[in-house]
């Protein structure tokens, strides 16, 4: 059965690049495992009842560094065709990616100390 992402659309994998390189049930797989880690770190493991839009920028940007710096390396079939590029390239890509993915959840953990002063709920 296929995953049915909660917080992202596959349509939008990747956040940056081509993304008719990579195979559906790879950008299912990253979707599956970016919501998961998500979850993990915002959430105590657990679904994210009202996800908003930082929720999906976070899942679309750690699923998107998954499908570039991946378990495969980045001269793959999957990565290495990115615009004809190097696997630098790919890299640099990934880690802008990890970074967006960072800044996203650490928007989501510090949400309490804007001006409504209240718990930032997930």
């Amino acid at each position: 059965m296929a995953y049915e992402p909660r917080y992202c659309d596959l349509d939008d994998l990747p956040l940056q690049g081509p993304g008719d390189v990579f195979d559906p049930s790879d950008l299912q797989k990253a979707a599956k495992h970016a919501e998961a880690q998500l979850e993990s770190e915002v959430n105590d493991g657990r679904r994210i009842d009202n996800p908003e839009a930082i929720h999906e920028k976070a899942a679309l940007a750690y699923a998107t560094y998954m499908l570039f710096s991946g378990p495969e390396h980045p001269s793959s079939a999957n990565a290495g065709d990115f615009s004809a590029g190097s696997g630098e390239d790919v890299m640099e890509v990934a880690r802008e990616m990890k970074s967006m993915y960072r800044d996203a959840v650490n928007t989501i953990m510090t949400a309490d100390d804007d001006a409504g002063g209240g718990e930032f709920v997930v």
